[in-house]
């Protein structure tokens, strides 16, 4: 675990059905990423990472997961020792430890720059909606599969159908 390139963290299973789970060992690279040394997490709540922007939607999904002992995958905001904001992909693997006893070795990758590039994107689609739209010539947008991605008014009404029609 302290070999591999990326943050790892080991989180103990809750038993109880709203305890959250707690570090049993957090690797170099997760120290790297989150600032946090392991003798600061272990047997901490992994909530110590949590923040203002987390999804508590998305942890409680997660959370369920782990007490299922089911393999997760979610990107949500996790925060460093700093409370700095971090878009964080999170992939979590039940692993059998001992009779009973089932641990999640959980990677955790920095997505913040993909984020920020889809959010940028998203943001550039809803401007050149809203261009195409104010056009007052027929314009509709396919995509490469064939499906209809966007009729504006002006085609709508050239073409005598309703919106929800054209898609």
């Amino acid at each position: 675990v302290e070999q591999l390139g990326e943050a790892i963290a080991i989180l103990g299973t809750p038993r109880a059905p709203d305890s959250p789970s707690h570090f049993l060992h957090v690797n170099t690279g997760f120290t790297q990423l989150f600032g946090f040394t392991a003798s600061e997490l272990v047997g901490q709540s992994a909530e110590v990472i949590w923040g203002p922007m987390t999804d508590r939607d998305r942890m409680a999904w997660l959370r369920s997961r782990i007490r299922e002992r089911e393999a997760a995958r979610a990107v949500v905001v996790l925060y460093t020792k700093d409370r700095s904001p971090l878009w964080t992909e999170i992939a979590s693997t039940p692993v059998q430890h001992e009779a009973d006893a089932i641990h999640h070795v959980v990677t955790l990758r920095d997505v913040t720059s993909r984020k920020q590039f889809e959010d940028a994107l998203a943001s550039e689609k809803r401007k050149l909606q809203t261009t195409l739209a104010a056009i007052a010539d027929a314009v509709v947008t396919v995509l490469a599969d064939g499906r209809v991605e966007f009729v504006n008014a002006a085609a709508q009404q050239l073409l005598g159908i309703e919106l929800m029609d054209a898609y």
